[in-house]
């Protein structure tokens, strides 16, 4: 048995797979209860409705196929979306697909559970009539901003220190050599006049020189290091709340999203 969920919501697709618009209502022989008609929402907003048969519709997964070409669905009759489809309107509609009218001259009305009409059913919305709402939530995002958290600088100081080295040095020093004269003739003038001999003396002296040489080199540079920070924060998202006046029947279809 087919139920009106089966193919409320579904997309309709040509002959050649290319998506018409979707699927809003059913309409069902009012004497055999067979699904006949579908109401299909067209046009960039959906709010234009066309009515396509489906005797010859399979269905593939959330899509609903017909062997009729896109232009020619769009162009079919413009029929109200009433609660129960006149004669008139199916015979219109079904020469306008090529399709042969049953010698059974019934009506096609909305299934039940389906709509509300006169007939006690309940019409699904048309798209003039629906009113969405977005639930927004929001969700963390990280940047990465690089900012300076220090400084090295490299620098040198003087430092002085005492240090001490030996260096060898040579002086001259005078001696004095005694040898007894043995009665020789003494040379020169005569006894008491004043005679000296003199010897130069020298040493060395140490004279200190100071000259720069490299002890050590030093550089300065940097590297990347590669770690994680874990961030977290408050975020906020929107729930749908339902508020209700008397005692109204809801079906809250929600996706898995």
């Amino acid at each position: 048995m087919h139920q009106y969920e089966d193919y409320h919501g579904k997309t309709l697709v040509d002959s050649e797979g290319e998506k018409v618009g979707t699927v809003s209502q059913l309409y069902e022989d009012t004497d055999t209860g067979a699904p006949e008609w579908v109401l299909v929402k067209t046009g960039l907003l959906g709010t234009s409705e066309t009515f396509v048969p489906v005797a010859n519709a399979t269905s593939e997964g959330d899509q609903l196929r017909v062997p009729y070409a896109k232009s020619q669905i769009k162009d079919a009759p413009n029929v109200e979306a009433s609660g129960e489809l006149s004669t008139q309107d199916e015979d219109r509609l079904y020469q306008h697909y090529g399709l042969n009218r049953s010698t059974t001259r019934s009506g096609s009305g909305l299934p039940a559970g389906g709509g509300a009409s006169g007939e006690g059913y309940v019409r699904p919305p048309s798209g003039l009539e629906r009113r969405s709402m977005q639930l927004r939530e929001e969700e963390l995002q990280a940047r990465k901003q690089r900012v300076q958290t220090g400084e090295v600088r490299l620098g040198k100081d003087v430092v002085t220190e005492q240090r001490q080295m030996d260096v060898p040095v040579t002086r001259e020093e005078v001696f004095i050599e005694r040898k007894p004269g043995e009665g020789r003739p003494a040379e020169g003038g005569e006894i008491g006049k004043d005679e000296t001999v003199s010897v130069p003396v020298s040493e060395e002296q140490v004279q200190v020189e100071k000259q720069a040489k490299v002890r050590e080199e030093v550089s300065l540079g940097k590297q990347e290091v590669q770690g994680t920070k874990r961030v977290e924060g408050d975020v906020k998202r929107e729930e749908a709340r339902i508020d209700t006046e008397g005692s109204p029947g809801i079906r809250d279809q929600k996706k898995n999203l």
